[in-house]
């Protein structure tokens, strides 16, 4: 399970080294479970989206559930910035 807190703070760097961590558990054959805590609604740069773009396939391949945790208002705001990229299982 890989936990962290969403801080609003989240780099390109810091995007590229979760990615990294989740290939590590696809490569040991395994799937990821996530749980994101979301603290603050700070701004995302544009380099911490083009790396997720960039590995959505790593991120998708290694990810078996995700637990968000949040206020209302955030999970408005992340449900639509990804909502049209994620693929929804109900």
């Amino acid at each position: 399970m890989l936990a962290y807190e969403l801080t609003g703070d989240f780099t390109g760097d810091d995007m590229r080294s979760f990615v990294e961590r989740l290939e590590k558990i696809a490569n040991s054959g395994q799937k990821a479970l996530l749980y994101q805590d979301m603290v603050d609604r700070g701004s995302f740069d544009f380099e911490t989206i083009k790396v997720k773009i960039q590995n959505l396939g790593t991120i998708w391949r290694s990810v078996e559930k995700i637990a968000i945790v949040g206020d209302a208002r955030w999970l408005e705001i992340y449900i639509s910035i990804v909502d049209h990229l994620t693929p929804q299982q109900m």
